[in-house]
């Protein structure tokens, strides 16, 4: 019973703040001159803020299309970017490579050189 009474009063206290937002509202609409406008012309003017509404939300999905395209362009220069350094970065590593290979036999054949001229087989 104490959990009733206790869902009871919440649901009186939303009730009544929901009243006194609408009520808030409905003169609001009342002080704004919605109320005195010919039933026609309510039709008319809600039709028009209704397309007014829709264009805005279709710029502004046209809007967020257009910079998502943009982000996705940059992402594509910068990707580009990082192949072509990656390409070079490449090349350099193998000619490193090569040219440390060329080092290694070139020391390989002062080792045998020194090693000759200390057994005294001078060249």
């Amino acid at each position: 019973i104490i959990q009733w009474v206790s869902d009871e009063k919440e649901a009186r206290g939303y009730l009544q703040a929901l009243a006194s937002k609408m009520t808030e509202e409905l003169e609001g609409l009342k002080s704004s001159g919605y109320a005195t406008i010919p039933r026609g012309e309510k039709n008319q003017w809600q039709m028009r803020r209704s397309q007014k509404m829709d264009k805005q939300e279709i710029l502004q999905l046209q809007a967020n299309l257009q910079a998502e395209i943009q982000a996705k362009q940059l992402m594509g220069e910068e990707m580009n970017k990082i192949k072509a350094a990656n390409v070079a970065n490449e090349r350099k590593l193998g000619e490193s490579e090569a040219q440390c290979e060329t080092l290694r036999e070139e020391v390989k054949q002062l080792k045998a050189e020194i090693e000759q001229w200390r057994l005294g087989g001078k060249t």
